[in-house]
């Protein structure tokens, strides 16, 4: 019985023994589960990092292009200021002002600007219509003796301040037509009116030769708009 006692001691040990090397590798293998996760988690911010490198790059690059172009631009641009060429005209090139385009206001050929087109605004011209108050009996016999059609026309802009006053819009376009000896027939395009709604206001005046005086017969008004047109009350305005 005593040699059977002695030896339950030892057994005891060994167990003990197999069990802290199983705690051993368990710890082990913890260790290693938390250091793959940790290079896991730091490949991962990596690769996030080097994704955001490359569209930096790309920001950069498109960048680097946009600079290059606008260099590029003000170089032609200085290049036009020394040599003296003029800028290109925002018509077609082969306008003039013949036929019904004696009637045309240019500007309205003129690309929408970037505010414009962001706003829905579409340029729109009136149709021509009756100048009521403008061919007076008392202009034609006040100024009763005119000898030419140029000279009834420039007297008429000088009494609606037109010549006076430049500062009210950016531009004034005189055309005439001679249709026949006593008859002549003028335009007189204002564009660039300090007004939000209405961009220009256009004259066609009817000239003719009475007794060696020239009068005027009829003047028309045509209205261009630069939000486009309403109606009220049946009549079409500018918005």
């Amino acid at each position: 019985m005593k040699r059977f006692a002695g030896f339950v001691p030892l057994s005891l040990l060994i167990l003990t023994g197999c069990a802290g090397d199983n705690e051993d590798n368990q710890a082990n293998e913890a260790d290693q589960d938390t250091q793959s996760s940790e290079e896991a988690a730091l490949e991962e911010e990596i690769a996030l990092l080097e994704a955001e490198l490359e569209d930096v790059e790309a920001e950069r690059n498109e960048l680097l292009d946009q600079v290059a172009d606008l260099e590029q631009e003000l170089g032609e641009m200085a290049d036009g200021e020394e040599t003296g060429e003029e800028a290109p005209s925002p018509f077609a090139d082969d306008w003039t002002p013949h036929g019904d385009r004696f009637y045309d206001q240019v500007w309205m050929y003129q690309e929408q600007t970037e505010l414009e087109a962001d706003a829905g605004f579409e340029r729109e011209s009136l149709d021509w219509r009756d100048a009521f108050g403008e061919a007076s009996e008392t202009f034609n016999e006040t100024h009763g003796d005119l000898a030419t059609a140029e000279s009834l026309l420039y007297t008429w802009l000088g009494e609606r301040n037109m010549l006076e006053h430049p500062d009210s819009f950016d531009e004034l376009t005189v055309r005439m037509n001679h249709q026949e000896d006593n008859l002549a027939e003028a335009v007189v395009l204002k564009w660039g009116l300090r007004d939000d709604a209405i961009a220009g206001e256009d004259f066609r005046l009817t000239l003719e030769e009475i007794d060696g005086s020239w009068e005027i017969a009829d003047i028309e008004v045509r209205v261009h708009c630069r939000r486009g047109t309403t109606e009220m009350d049946g009549e079409v305005l500018c918005q």
